[in-house]
């Protein structure tokens, strides 16, 4: 008899939870996804800041590290989880995250995460969210 303790397998809404709760620590997020990862974003993304696909976790990491550092003010950046479900392998989180963008504007705004897991890592990553409204934002900043 051994005395291993049982690991938990974090379900597939904890892991799209872990990931929004990480949202501007990109090494955090990058263990939580398969070296593989697919992570698709609203197209609407301006591609200079990220492709609307992204395949592999070292591009994901720094994806999310030039976005954190060039977008936002360091230290800002705050989320909130409301919902978070899972389905099987699948799972979803509902959020909104606040900040400050680098030019000093407010920043707010509503995002879905979908994710697919495979052995305890998210696979693939469908995010959603208004790129007019943080545009609209990010230039209210600029002329005030």
């Amino acid at each position: 008899m051994t005395n291993a303790t049982p690991t938990h397998t974090p379900l597939a809404g904890e892991l799209a939870s872990k990931i929004v709760e990480a949202a501007g620590d990109p090494d955090t997020i990058a263990s939580l996804i398969s070296e593989d990862v697919t992570w698709w974003i609203t197209p609407s993304i301006p591609a200079e800041i990220m492709d609307s696909v992204t395949h592999g976790r070292e591009a994901m990491r720094e994806n999310l590290q030039r976005v954190f550092s060039t977008l936002y003010q360091t230290g800002t950046v705050r989320t909130v989880v409301h919902d978070a479900i899972t389905e099987g392998n699948l799972g979803a989180a509902r959020w909104t995250m606040t900040g400050k963008f680098a030019n000093g504007a407010p920043f707010e705004n509503y995002y879905a995460l979908w994710v697919e897991v495979k052995n305890g890592l998210v696979v693939k990553v469908w995010e959603y969210t208004d790129m007019a409204h943080s545009a609209a934002q990010s230039q209210a900043g600029i002329h005030s």
